[in-house]
Order: C-alpha cells, then sequence, then structure tokens
C-alpha cells in the first residue's frame, strides 16, 4: 500500500509486507527525493509499541516471580533440557525486550535508561525471588545482563545496517 503526499511534500509512505527481509519492526518506512529509505516510527505506531511492551515486561515480571509458572514449566520441559531452557529463556526474554527500545524513542538517552532498566529488574527480581518461593540466582542475574547486552548489539545491528 502506498500513500501519495501532495507534490509540495514529495514523499511516500508505504507499509512493508510482514515477510519482508527487514523485518516487521521496521513496518513502515518514507521515501524521501532522494530516494534514500529510512524507517519512520509514526506516534501511533510508537504509542502501541510501548502498550505491548509494558503489557509483555508486566506479564514477564510475573512469570518470573511466580512459583506456579515455575513449576508447570518445569512439567513441560523434559527433566534433562529444563538447565538450559530455563537459562536459555532469560537471555531470550530480556534481549527480546532490549531489541525493542529504540523503536520505543528518538533519545539516546532515555534508550540508554531503559536499556539499563532492564539490567535493574533483571537484578531486581532475582532479588525478590527468594521471598515468593523461588530461588533468586545470582547467575540468573548475569545471564539477564548478557541478554539485555545482546539485544542492544542486535537492536543497533537492525537500526544501522542499510539495504
Amino acid at each position: 500500500m502506498t500513500i501519495i503526499f501532495p507534490p509540495e511534500i514529495s514523499t511516500s509512505i508505504y507499509f512493508w509486507d510482514i515477510g519482508h527481509p527487514d523485518g516487521i519492526l521496521q513496518a513502515i518506512m518514507t521515501r524521501s527525493e532522494t530516494g534514500e529509505e529510512f524507517p519512520m516510527v509514526t506516534t501511533a505506531v510508537r504509542r502501541w509499541l510501548w502498550v505491548g511492551w509494558g503489557t509483555a515486561l508486566a506479564v514477564w515480571t510475573y512469570m518470573l516471580l511466580s512459583p506456579e509458572v515455575s513449576k508447570e514449566l518445569g512439567e513441560i520441559v523434559p527433566t534433562t533440557q529444563r538447565y538450559v531452557a530455563s537459562k536459555g529463556l532469560h537471555v531470550a526474554g530480556y534481549a527480546f525486550f532490549a531489541i525493542i527500545v529504540p523503536y520505543l524513542t528518538d533519545s539516546i538517552r532515555f534508550r540508554r535508561t531503559l536499556w539499563f532498566s532492564l539490567v535493574a529488574h533483571g537484578i531486581l527480581t532475582e532479588c525478590i525471588q527468594p521471598y515468593v518461593g523461588r530461588s533468586g540466582e545470582v547467575r540468573d542475574a548475569i545471564l539477564d545482563t548478557v541478554g539485555v547486552g545482546m539485544g542492544l548489539m542486535l537492536s543497533r545491528w537492525l537500526t544501522t545496517r542499510r539495504g
């Protein structure tokens, strides 16, 4: 779908297919007069990203602090794979949240604040876990931080590459 603006603006906005190689996060692109393409996240899209990101973070927090969720996951995952699955979820979960950060705000300072907050969130949830019937582990806090770092690097690669 292409929306053509009046000639005085000389810009068109179009929506990528979900299957496009640049992925769904760069769903809205704009093309300048010179033909250069760059991502544009509108206010409405950004608002929904915030809602989704915040909701997902709330669910993630509940999962990290709920003994019931831990028991249920323990029953689903085979015994031989529980350790790897558990630690992999820590890394992947925090990487996911970190990857989304550049699409939430254009402010570099606020991005850094959000990334730091994710690290603090990982440490804080591990500190709270012993009080809610789970075992908080330093190793998990380190893996959460590794996940944020991996997500940060991947998000930088996704937002700076030109194709």
